[in-house]
């Protein structure tokens, strides 16, 4: 295990789900785990995600006990929840919806039934990174 993201390990809690919209529309789902789950351009994040629009550490979620909060990494082009700009950390709840850059993150306490899972953020970055097309519907 990577002793970088085993550093970020929490105790155990609700597990959430990001369901993360690309900039061409492609939808992937992934599975928040983490204490803290940071989020850009940089492959040194737990999602990668390259969105031209995306600072390299863009935005970060922090997880304590069921309760998560999402805040912005002082990014250039901000983050924004629920269309309102992010200037201090801010409780995130089921449905809420995280834009950063071109890329948009359904904030989900349980996950998308329309969508497979596709495992926590450190399995997921790599796909996210590759811009792989649209997960298939479960089923």
């Amino acid at each position: 295990m990577d002793p970088r993201r085993a550093a970020h390990e929490g105790p155990a809690g609700a597990p959430a789900w990001l369901e993360v919209t690309l900039p061409d529309g492609a939808r992937e789902q992934v599975r928040v785990t983490l204490a803290l789950t940071t989020i850009g351009r940089s492959e040194q994040n737990v999602v990668e995600v390259l969105d031209p629009k995306l600072s390299r550490f863009h935005c970060e979620l922090e997880r304590r006990g069921a309760t998560y909060t999402v805040r912005d990494c002082n990014s250039r082009n901000g983050t924004l929840l629920n269309d309102a700009p992010v200037t201090a950390a801010r409780p995130l709840r089921h449905g809420d919806r995280i834009r950063i850059g071109n890329t948009t993150l359904v904030f989900r306490t349980t996950p998308a039934p329309d969508l497979a899972p596709a495992g926590d953020g450190a399995s997921a970055a790599a796909r996210l990174a590759a811009g792989l097309a649209a997960v298939p519907p479960a089923g």
